[in-house]
């Protein structure tokens, strides 16, 4: 009789394990953040489906990519991936062993969180997409005011209508320029690293004579700095920004400390990554709407 319990009891350990096996494989690892196109995913053993923005694929599964699209996936693990080419795959292809630091994760699961609140079209929507190209004015995508960490900065605005080229000046509070260029794109690099001072002033103006209004730039304070250097270390040796979602990452984590000059480098430097993915473009709006 004893026997008979101890075969049964194996029985029933051996079925809940096998249930808990195929729930953990069925439940998926990655999580699909942005899809563009007619993309696939198969699990195994199983058929081709249309892949959905929010979806988890198992480790185990497939994906096939069509001509010009684009997949952006996390892991459970804390990092992510980015598919371009067209093809089929396979996921367990790109599991990395170890998964990412702490920071990296964190800010990954940010990005997820807006992703389950909408994407980045009902976040558009909802705090109103900043107007594109006008005769009357036009606007840098930055807060009216924002603080900057790093020494160099990606700075983007509106197309202008009429205008072929665009004049960036800065100038530092007693109206000395420190910096003054002219460029034939809707965004170029500042270098930071030289500006002393508590706050410097930012204006573009079009070749057609129409300019921004002036935005306010303003150091880290040194309490921030030390506050966040630990992390951003921790970014910068973990994480290389070679792809729209590690830039998205970047991004997350500036803006979440309130460094607004690098959020919005970042969130340009995922459009320059990706310039055929609408998202992130739409990404760089919404940050300029909500701040």
């Amino acid at each position: 009789k004893n026997n008979s319990c101890l075969v049964m009891k194996k029985f029933v350990l051996g079925l809940v394990l096998s249930v808990l096996t195929f729930t953990v494989s069925a439940q998926g690892n990655f999580r699909v953040m942005f899809n563009k196109g007619d993309n696939q995913y198969k699990p195994e053993g199983g058929e081709w489906t249309a892949i959905q923005t929010g979806a988890t694929l198992a480790d185990n599964g497939m994906v096939k990519l069509a001509d010009n699209t684009y997949l952006g996936m996390s892991h459970s693990a804390g990092y992510t991936v980015e598919m371009k080419e067209g093809g089929e795959y396979m996921l367990a292809d790109y599991l990395k062993e170890g998964g990412s630091s702490g920071v990296v994760k964190k800010y990954v699961d940010y990005i997820g969180q807006k992703v389950d609140d909408g994407g980045s079209r009902n976040a558009l929507a909802a705090t109103g997409a900043v107007e594109r190209a006008t005769t009357t004015g036009f606007d840098v995508f930055l807060p009216s005011k924002a603080s900057f960490f790093e020494e160099t900065a990606e700075v983007s605005w509106e197309s202008l209508d009429g205008a072929d080229s665009y004049t960036i000046t800065i100038s530092d509070m007693m109206g000395t320029e420190v910096l003054k260029k002219e460029v034939g794109e809707t965004y170029t690099t500042v270098d930071l690293k030289d500006f002393e001072g508590p706050l410097f002033l930012l204006k573009v103006k079009g070749s057609n004579g129409i300019s921004s209004t002036e935005y306010a730039l303003t150091p880290t304070p040194p309490a921030k700095r030390s506050e966040i250097e630990s992390e951003v270390n921790d970014l910068r040796s973990s994480l290389e920004v070679n792809s729209s979602m590690n830039a998205l990452i970047y991004a997350e984590f500036y803006e979440r400390n309130d460094c607004m000059v690098d959020a919005a480098t970042y969130y340009r430097k995922a459009v320059e990554l990706s310039p055929d993915v609408e998202y992130f473009q739409e990404m760089l709006e919404q940050f300029a709407a909500r701040n």
